[in-house]
């Protein structure tokens, strides 16, 4: 890593060769969808998608037929642990050609979005804060990036890690270490984050004992990530077309109820729709509700995945939307 074992000019040969990789290990609630964004848009990098284990398998069965050589390739979502094992079969190896990264978050902190989270997505969702600290995975960062010595791993298994906390800082270091220019800014939204705690003191030892590696593993890349911002100065990039911040931060306190935008629902759906299609369904409608627009964006990708999946969808949306809005409707489809 970045920091703890790796220098700044050996990252710098890693990414500029023209065939790499770039692994983002995407944890659920650390500002990945942002990140992820952001590399996206832009537009410098082969970005390929792997969500759902049927995304995996494609870039995988992509890799065999040599179809990324030649290319600096962005690999994001939620499944590309799996595929990092397989990296060195078609020529991705660590220190030479490949770069791997992820973002960490304070755990009660991801504890606590996580928890509200599941309150606005799932509306059976009902169980008390306490029992579901309870429930929660223990050390969840190092069970899913396969971490049995924190400091073993960050020295040999990581190339970079942001920390959520500092986000303008993380992702800035990132863009210089990819060679990207930071072409518009992005918006980073602080959901709630004057609220109260939700984890009463009582229980925060318990929590602790449980989730003791991932908080070694989330400090000890915090430090590192204060000894790398040295090597880049103050490490903010501003955006090139303008004397402005490269992240626009937003506080948004209001109620999780009132957190229903149109593109995280639009998002969720995407993700779902491999894994539960009915469930991904409603969420498509959601976001349609809010934002007629939508619905030519999810039409684009239903018909490279599921045409028949479309048009179901699709007549949902015709009998929800009447009247002026079904009309608005029509014309956002083409019809």
């Amino acid at each position: 890593m970045l920091g703890f074992g790796h220098d700044l000019a050996e990252i710098k040969s890693i990414v500029s060769q023209p065939t790499c990789a770039i692994v983002f290990y995407h944890i659920h609630k650390t500002a990945g969808t942002t990140l992820e964004n952001a590399i996206i848009g832009e537009g410098k990098l082969e970005n390929v998608r792997s969500h759902t284990p049927q995304e995996r398998a494609n870039v995988l069965a992509q890799m065999g037929r040599g179809e990324f050589e030649g290319k600096r390739i962005f690999i994001y979502g939620h499944e590309t642990f799996g595929i990092t094992n397989a990296l060195a079969e078609h020529g991705y190896v660590p220190r030479k050609n490949l770069f791997r990264f992820t973002f960490l978050r304070n755990p009660k902190s991801r504890l606590e979005s996580m928890y509200n989270f599941l309150k606005l997505r799932r509306e059976s969702f009902s169980e008390p804060f306490e029992k579901f600290m309870k429930k929660y995975q223990e050390n969840l960062f190092c069970n899913f990036l396969k971490v049995e010595s924190p400091t073993e791993w960050l020295k040999d298994q990581i190339e970079f890690v942001g920390i959520q906390e500092d986000f303008e800082t993380s992702i800035s270091v990132l863009f210089q270490l990819l060679g990207l220019q930071a072409q518009k800014q992005i918006d980073a939204y602080l959901i709630n984050a004057n609220k109260q705690s939700l984890l009463d003191p009582v229980y925060f030892q318990e929590f602790y004992e449980r989730q003791k590696l991932d908080y070694l593993l989330y400090e000890i890349a915090r430090a590192a990530l204060l000894y790398v911002e040295r090597d880049f100065g103050e490490a903010r990039l501003t955006v090139k077309t303008g004397d402005k911040s490269f992240v626009r931060k937003t506080a948004l306190n209001f109620d999780l109820q009132k957190n229903n935008d149109h593109i995280s629902l639009m998002e969720t759906g995407y993700k779902l729709f491999e894994e539960n299609p009915e469930e991904a369904a409603n969420f498509f409608l959601k976001s349609v509700t809010l934002n007629m627009n939508n619905a030519r964006h999810i039409r684009a990708f239903l018909l490279k995945r599921d045409e028949m999946f479309w048009e179901k969808l699709e007549r949902r949306m015709m009998n929800r939307f009447q009247d002026h809005t079904n009309a608005e409707l029509k014309r956002v489809l083409g019809h």
